[in-house]
């Protein structure tokens, strides 16, 4: 269960409004920013790994590795989506563009203790939606 005010919580549930009848359309902020992104369950995972392996009092970044546009990750809701089409409006964000157009982490000490990415984002959206859709 993802906050609504978080990204990937508000198009769940958005999605899932739609799916339930409102009108087809996402209203969003701005769609250009690259973000980190990564699903509970490889953070789950990386967590129990530094757990067994991490040096203690080492720093570690939890990550993906890579960074991906919101305008990325909208695509990937909607073609989840059980209905289409979805429209997406983007509201004006004058004065509200994000400070930090990109961001991501190295995670190579991570994977230097054997730790992979396993769950791509589309597993875990789609897992988020199901949630989601189950709690509607």
């Amino acid at each position: 269960n993802m906050d609504a005010s978080l990204l990937c919580g508000a198009l769940a549930k958005q999605i899932v409004e739609i799916e339930g009848g409102k009108a087809p359309i996402i209203t969003l902020r701005d769609l250009t920013p690259k973000r980190d992104f990564i699903s509970a369950n490889n953070c789950a995972r990386a967590l129990w790994r530094l757990a067994e392996r991490g040096e203690c009092g080492a720093t570690y970044n939890v990550a993906c590795g890579t960074s991906i546009s919101i305008a990325e990750i909208v695509e990937i809701y909607l073609r989840l989506a059980r209905v289409r089409p979805v429209g997406v409006r983007v509201l004006p964000v004058e004065g509200q563009r994000s400070s930090v157009q990109e961001q991501w982490l190295s995670n190579a000490k991570l994977f230097a203790l054997g730790w992979k990415v396993q769950e791509t984002l589309s597993e875990a959206i789609r897992e988020q939606l199901d949630a989601e859709r189950a709690r509607a």
